[in-house]
């Protein structure tokens, strides 16, 4: 089950070089392109803080789910992730490098 939801993010990551949109799937996982700042809201059921501030970053916390967060920058050559699983009831918190564009974030429920 990991593999398949591994597989799942590199894919939902390779589809953010494509189109770098806000998108949702049936697997409850949301991407956001990242600005300055610091944005909350509610997704999934549970409450996600994103936003580039000195680090590109993804904050996940659901009560009743398994959950990961996962935070990615931008560079001529392609995104590179960090990805951070939590237990429910815990805070999933992923961060990486900022870059001058294609900063993302996303949730996931497991």
């Amino acid at each position: 089950m990991l593999f398949k939801k591994s597989l799942f993010a590199v894919a939902l990551v390779g589809l953010s070089i494509v189109a770098p949109v806000s998108v949702a799937s049936a697997s409850a996982a949301s991407q956001s392109v990242v600005k300055m700042g610091t944005t909350t809201q509610n997704a999934g059921g549970g409450l996600w803080q994103y936003g580039v501030e000195s680090t590109t970053f993804s904050y996940y916390h659901h009560a009743t789910k398994n959950h990961t967060a996962t935070a990615c920058n931008g560079a001529s050559f392609g995104q590179t992730c960090s990805q951070a699983a939590a237990v429910k009831n815990a805070w999933a918190r992923a961060s990486i490098s900022k870059t001058p564009q294609r900063n993302t974030a996303y949730w996931n429920t497991l």
